[in-house]
């Protein structure tokens, strides 16, 4: 009896690691051509155009948060409708 246990939990044993190979395979390809970080890669510049127009009850704080934004090199631009527009204020207080 104890020779067939012995037999069953080798067989078992190497059904599990042969399921283990596959995975295994997948991972050591993909660690060969791993890019390199997104850190080491210069970011691509962004120009955020933000349109603007009349004073909401949470306009200022949108636009701090446009404007605080850390992606660098980000070049944010409000649009407002003309010079005389009533978010002006606002964004000139930036």
């Amino acid at each position: 009896m104890a020779v067939g246990e012995l037999i069953l939990a080798l067989v078992l044993g190497a059904i599990g690691l042969a399921q283990l190979a596959p995975p295994l395979a997948s991972w050591w390809r993909r660690a060969r051509y791993r890019l390199p970080p997104l850190a080491r890669r210069p970011a691509p510049p962004v120009h955020l155009v933000v349109p603007c127009k009349g004073v909401g009850a949470h306009l200022a704080r949108h636009l701090e948060a446009f404007a605080a934004q850390r992606y660098r090199p980000l070049l944010v631009s409000f649009v407002t409708e003309s010079a005389s527009d009533a978010a002006v204020p606002l964004i000139a207080a930036l």
